[in-house]
């Protein structure tokens, strides 16, 4: 039988895959062995050998699950992956979905940025979700960004607002409106998104950043958050698996509330009365979740048109990005949100 060799830090752990073939005192060692090996992964190893290990595995893996809505995908266009000069940085990638189906009205456009605690994930990933949406009228066009540790902040907000100017030059070639915009994501997506719309909305905060995001405010109708972080002061004490090695790997250091940057991004901190109407959703079971309470109070306080899903007290424990398992009724009744999230706001001039 053979064995699957995993590097932990400098070390090579041994984990025998085939545990359905084993006796149950070796299955035992097994789960063991393996929990170990998380433990080693989480606790002792810095973001580059954590992140080696993890992003083949998480990379390799297919989050949406498109239930009832299979069929919905195969009128759908996903235009080849398109490369945007950023000055400074890697080009940024852009893959654009469009429906088959013809009409002279421009689309609302959304800019989906993908999670994976800015170290993990690709916007193939989210391919599916990205053609669902697509299939209801809908332009989507998803970022491809570098991932930490090798790429570190501000690199994705770099990228995104070479993205976002591209996006406003090309729209009406793929049939969107440009000035009927949403910009969503999950997870460590949806604290980027968020950070834009700030950016976007904040001329103060914009300048604190460095970045020049080309888009006039006006064109900005709505932002879409699933289960993100949004206060880098409070997200410790959520307890979410590997957080702080995500963020080290995403500042450059370790004990990352002492990274000089950190205000930026905390999206509570950074938000104006101008913040756009905002869609958020996260699960009961998600961590997390307390970060969306915490953000819908500062955007309600500001005035900020919100709206929300949450399922606390339900008892589905539904996990972090919840959202993208349709085969529940949960994932599929915040897909309708977000449906009609965009095609109400895109009637607002």
């Amino acid at each position: 039988m053979k064995e699957k060799q995993f590097n932990t830090c400098n070390k090579k752990l041994h984990i025998v895959p085939e545990v359905s073939t084993i006796n149950r005192w070796a299955r035992l060692v097994v789960n063991a062995t393996f929990l170990l090996f998380t433990s080693i992964l989480l606790t002792q190893c810095g973001p580059k050998p954590f992140s080696k290990v993890l992003r083949p595995l998480i990379n390799s893996t297919n989050p949406v699950k498109l239930g009832p809505y299979k069929e919905n995908i195969k009128d759908v266009t996903e235009h080849k992956l398109i490369k945007i000069p950023v000055a400074g940085a890697p080009d940024a990638g852009l893959i654009i979905y469009t429906s088959n189906t013809s009409t002279d009205q421009l689309k609302p456009i959304l800019f989906l940025v993908h999670g994976g605690g800015w170290m993990m994930g690709t916007a193939n990933q989210l391919g599916p979700f990205s053609k669902l949406l697509a299939s209801e009228g809908f332009v989507i066009a998803s970022l491809e960004y570098s991932l930490s540790p090798e790429y570190k902040y501000p690199t994705p907000i770099q990228q995104s607002a070479a993205a976002i100017a591209y996006i406003q030059t090309h729209a009406k070639e793929y049939g969107a409106d440009p000035t009927k915009f949403f910009i969503g994501g999950n997870s460590a997506g949806a604290q980027i998104s968020g950070q834009l719309g700030a950016m976007i909305t904040n001329d103060a905060f914009e300048k604190q950043v460095g970045i020049a995001i080309e888009m006039p405010v006006a064109h900005l109708k709505g932002i879409i958050l699933y289960s993100g972080p949004y206060n880098m002061e409070t997200v410790g004490k959520n307890n979410f698996p590997g957080f702080r090695k995500y963020v080290w790997g995403y500042t450059g250091q370790k004990k990352y509330e002492r990274y000089a940057r950190i205000d930026e991004l905390s999206v509570v901190k950074n938000v104006t009365s101008d913040y756009p109407a905002t869609y958020m959703t996260t699960g009961d079971a998600d961590p997390l979740e307390p970060q969306t309470y915490e953000l819908e109070a500062i955007l309600k306080s500001k005035g900020v048109e919100v709206t929300t899903r949450y399922w606390t007290g339900s008892n589905k424990k539904l996990p972090h990005d919840y959202n993208f398992n349709l085969e529940t009724d949960a994932g599929q009744t915040a897909f309708k949100d977000v449906v009609n999230f965009i095609n109400a706001k895109s009637l607002i001039n």
